[in-house]
């Protein structure tokens, strides 16, 4: 599913410091709107993919639970309004999108995530690409968090975002909605 999207966006994922994973090189992300009903993410993981806990595809996980093995994310909110969007993009094909009215306050969402994930791996890479329908459709500026965990063959967890905020990893935190996307 390559697709063309404008504008296209590349950052680089940091890991936060209080959990190292020394198998990960970079994380590099595009991100870019379609058609203001969609948002197109890819996700690009270099390094000693072999040394990492990879979901295979053909694995189900809880996807209320996705975010405790490896897993790409995407924050999304309106810069005046407390409540965001997340979604989880897992490696197994799966995704699980998660409505937040404020600060960790998850409302009641019913149905799938409404999104696609493909993804491919080599031994000193994995690809993930997500598409997912924005609901309502983008009107205006987007503030956004890109972020990633890693899960490393001992079943440690590296977290890893655009920006930190905290002392402690919290991809939740609005000062870590870093990145402002709109659509033109």
């Amino acid at each position: 599913m390559v697709v063309r999207v404008e504008p296209v966006l590349r950052r680089g994922l940091r890991c936060h410091s209080q959990t190292p994973c020394d198998s990960v090189r970079a994380i590099e992300v595009e991100v870019g709107i379609e058609h203001a009903e969609s948002i197109i993410v890819r996700y690009r993981i270099v390094g000693d993919i072999e040394a990492l806990r990879i979901p295979a595809p053909d694995t189900r996980l809880d996807p209320e639970r996705l975010w405790e093995h490896t897993c790409c994310e995407l924050f999304v909110a309106a810069p005046d309004d407390d409540g965001y969007v997340e979604w989880n993009f897992s490696p197994t094909g799966q995704s699980a999108r998660f409505v937040f009215s404020s600060y960790r306050c998850r409302t009641p969402t019913t149905g799938p995530a409404d999104s696609e994930v493909l993804v491919a791996k080599r031994p000193d890479e994995l690809r993930l690409e997500a598409r997912a329908a924005l609901q309502p459709a983008l009107t205006g500026p987007t503030r956004m968090s890109l972020t990633t965990v890693i899960e490393d063959a001992g079943g440690r967890l590296s977290y890893w975002a655009l920006h930190h905020p905290g002392a402690r990893p919290d991809f939740h935190h609005r000062d870590g909605f870093t990145l402002t996307l709109e659509n033109t």
